[in-house]
């Protein structure tokens, strides 16, 4: 294995897919034995990772659409990887799945009565052709607070230009 490639992943918005993107570029780079660089993610206590490439390596992309090519190659030739995409697909990660909770820091349960729904709506609120089955989600999930029992309240995050506005449904489930 070499030790004079890169792995460089630049990430994109979005905390979830800065965690995906991240975890693939180090796998990768584990696979390769290159460096990994890359920017802080604070709220996990991860640190950039920030030194000059090599310029002299050929220089590829690693998208979503070949990403699968480069985690099963047997061997890469010295070169810079550049990691643009989302990375999202689950296979990726199965094998590693210990390894990348070794990664992150264990975050002890403070409270086992809450249930907490994280929905990824992005612009299905918004967009005529996606509202139809927001609203249904919406339904949905009115109903399980329904039938939990408890107060629960959903927030919704809506953007609208570039203002946000937080849409509360508040919910008062009463039984017996």
């Amino acid at each position: 294995m070499s030790s004079r490639g890169a792995v460089i992943v630049n990430f994109t918005i979005g905390f979830g897919n800065n965690i995906f993107q991240y975890c693939f570029a180090r796998l990768l780079a584990e696979k390769t034995g290159f460096k990994l660089l890359h920017g802080a993610i604070s709220e996990l206590g991860i640190k950039s990772q920030v030194v000059e490439a090599d310029k002299t390596l050929k220089t590829y992309i690693v998208s979503d659409a070949n990403a699968k090519i480069f985690m099963e190659a047997p061997d890469i030739e010295d070169c810079n990887l550049y990691v643009q995409g989302y990375f999202e697909d689950y296979t990726y990660y199965v094998p590693h799945v210990e390894k990348i909770r070794s990664w992150f820091p264990v975050i002890p349960v403070t409270n086992n009565k809450d249930l907490i729904l994280h929905l990824r709506l992005q612009n299905r609120l918004v967009q005529q052709s996606h509202l139809m089955k927001s609203l249904i989600m919406t339904d949905c999930i009115l109903l399980l607070m329904q039938e939990s029992g408890n107060h629960m309240e959903l927030m919704i995050l809506k953007r609208f230009d570039t203002r946000f506005q937080l849409v509360r449904i508040h919910h008062q489930a009463h039984h017996g």
